[in-house]
């Protein structure tokens, strides 16, 4: 039996407009945590090996413990992938060893540091060892942590200390623009610098300063390169953000959170590190179904970060917080309704 149609056939004279919503091809889960994804890793170990090291001149004979605490640093590492560099230097930089953080890597770096010898009675300067390192090593592929670990003061005279402190103070602009990170490592007492550096490494950006290293565990942490909100998903919600460690942050560490003026979202809190996680809020200052309308598809926000308590849980555990602070990038994705209109004209 064939189709049947009435014999008065329904006209319509109107479009019938049908909007159709494109669902993703594959199910979207809504997860509370954002993925911390993070550039590559690139640390540089400035090694001052002067004959202080070894107690010339009635110096303290540290060389063996800071070697130790060096070669236990570097096999820490764990993922293979990093880069690691090792620069001794005395008046100038001697030698350079160089390998991913493979097994046979870290093998090969830990014997060549092992068996280095050096027997000159030279000045320390602690400007070209840097200097060398910005040239050779520190570019934006990666994120560059530089350690400087001395157990004494810049004193070579061929080289003035200004030179020193404005590479130190010259540090944050740079440091911004090539994602790097630098830790003035103090040997013993005797390489705690005069107030004024002090004061150049407290009010200088990503430049930080301890001391100790061997009888303190070092915990690296660093927020995500790059944080993404769909807008249309998570406003409303407390984003849970997973910090990048290799080991167990201490809990109770803070971080403080904040956003520059932004005319559309608020952050200005400070948060409790639990299981390596922080919860993010992010406030919107318009409604939503306002915001969305005026939006652009990605809008990069850059939040500002620091450890706020390092200095109470390195007393309370013994465990030395080294926080890569600085700007962490808020990506705000507004994905529009994608629409077709399917015109239906039936005679």
């Amino acid at each position: 039996m064939g189709n049947f149609y009435p014999k008065k056939c329904l006209k319509i004279s109107r479009i019938c407009s049908i909007q159709i919503l494109f669902l993703a091809m594959s199910i979207l889960i809504c997860l509370p945590i954002k993925a911390a994804s993070h550039r590559l890793e690139r640390r540089i170990y400035l090694l001052d090996v002067t004959l202080s090291m070894k107690g010339f001149n009635n110096s303290p004979n540290i060389y063996k413990r800071v070697i130790n605490a060096l070669t236990t640093e570097v096999s820490s590492i764990s993922d293979p992938s990093t880069e690691i560099v090792i620069l001794p230097f005395q008046d100038k930089v001697l030698g350079c060893f160089s390998a991913k953080a493979t097994e046979a890597g870290k093998d090969r770096l830990i014997k060549q540091v092992c068996n280095f010898n050096y027997a000159d009675t030279t000045y320390t300067n602690l400007f070209l060892p840097i200097k060398y390192a910005k040239k050779n090593f520190i570019k934006n592929d990666r994120r560059n942590l530089l350690f400087l670990l001395t157990d004494g003061c810049h004193n070579d005279p061929k080289t003035s200390i200004n030179l020193f402190k404005r590479e130190l103070c010259n540090w944050g602009i740079y440091s911004k623009g090539n994602d790097a990170y630098a830790f003035y490592v103090l040997l013993t007492n005797e390489a705690e610098p005069s107030d004024d550096i002090k004061k150049i490494i407290k009010e200088t950006d990503r430049l930080d300063m301890f001391s100790d290293p061997g009888k303190l565990q070092f915990v690296m942490v660093q927020m995500p390169s790059e944080i993404k909100i769909n807008l249309e998903d998570d406003h409303g919600k407390r984003i849970s953000i997973k910090l990048i460690s290799d080991k167990e942050i201490p809990e109770g560490a803070r971080l403080r959170l904040e956003l520059n003026k932004n005319p559309n979202f608020r952050v200005d809190q400070e948060c409790v590190v639990k299981n390596n996680m922080i919860n993010l809020d992010l406030q919107l200052l318009h409604p939503y179904d306002s915001l969305k309308m005026v939006l652009p598809v990605h809008e990069i926000i850059p939040m500002k970060t620091k450890l706020v308590n390092g200095e109470n849980i390195q007393k309370c555990t013994g465990k030395r917080i080294l926080y890569c602070a600085g700007d962490c990038p808020i990506d705000i994705i507004n994905k529009p309704e994608k629409t077709l209109k399917i015109s239906i004209v039936e005679n």
